[in-house]
């Protein structure tokens, strides 16, 4: 008798389990299986049971409290951003107009705030953009009020990207510009003298037997020389300016680096006459 009520008590807390707290009623029935032929199927509607009652708890949990409404000071600090980077974004449009475009101004904290723009190059000549992107950037600095801590200038030619030019304002505790080009960024100073430009080459001193006209007494002169010159100078092997006349001693085997008219043109050019 007595184990009869036991059986009873412990088959009806099992099942009020499975409907109250299904995991203890699955433990009850788990350990009990071997007087129900059919726990498996009992234990299949548990489960289900279970999942019925437990889901919507588990993700309600989940569920993120929707946020509060701003309050009326956030939503002013909020229109006052907005209008400094309107501002800011009107002041750069109103003085360098089209020299620039996609201008961007984000807050970067307590309403300091980054400037970026584009300027379009018409060369790949870095050096000429960077130098345009500094322009730019002090033209904009005094009519600009509002905190800015940077400058970001993106330089392009024919819509690819060329270098980025940066200007760390004083407020950043770092002021100074710097350019990222081919993926590495340098600092440069805006008013560092410009290279010298490359010097002009001096031509090569020609030899006075390029075409000139020969005296009045010695138009109807026909030497060998290019114009009609007979009077050869030539510089020895010591750097001695000599001029040989027809019929000197070594006027046939000399090779003129000059050609002369008369003697006193010859000696004008620093040239003394042979001895022989």
């Amino acid at each position: 008798m007595y184990e009869k009520i036991k059986r009873f008590m412990t088959a009806r807390l099992m099942w009020l389990s499975l409907v109250i707290f299904p995991p203890l009623g699955l433990v009850l029935l788990f350990f009990n299986r071997d007087r129900h032929t059919r726990w498996k199927i009992i234990a299949a509607v548990g489960v289900v049971w279970m999942l019925f009652i437990w889901l919507p708890v588990i993700t309600a949990d989940k569920k993120e409290p929707p946020p509060s409404a701003p309050t009326v000071e956030q939503q002013q600090e909020v229109a006052a951003v907005e209008k400094d980077k309107a501002a800011i974004k009107e002041a750069i449009e109103a003085k360098l107009g089209d020299n620039v475009k996609n201008i961007s101004v984000s807050e970067f904290h307590d309403k300091i705030y980054v400037v970026d723009f584009e300027m379009d190059m018409p060369s790949d000549d870095v050096d000429a953009g960077k130098a345009a992107a500094v322009t730019a950037i002090k033209d904009v600095l005094p009519d600009i009020s509002q905190s800015v801590e940077q400058y970001r200038a993106m330089l392009l030619c024919n819509g690819a990207g060329l270098a980025v030019v940066t200007y760390n304002t004083e407020k950043s505790g770092n002021e100074g510009y710097s350019i990222l080009r081919n993926g590495k960024s340098e600092e440069f100073a805006p008013n560092a003298p410009a290279p010298p430009p490359p010097a002009a080459s001096v031509p090569a001193p020609q030899a006075q037997s390029s075409s000139r006209q020969a005296p009045a007494a010695h138009v109807n002169n026909s030497g060998p020389g290019p114009n009609g010159e007979t009077i050869k100078g030539n510089i020895n092997s010591k750097g001695e300016r000599i001029y040989h006349v027809p019929g000197g001693a070594s006027y046939n085997k000399t090779i003129p680096e000059a050609w002369f008219f008369t003697e006193d043109e010859a000696r004008a050019a620093g040239y003394r006459r042979a001895k022989r």
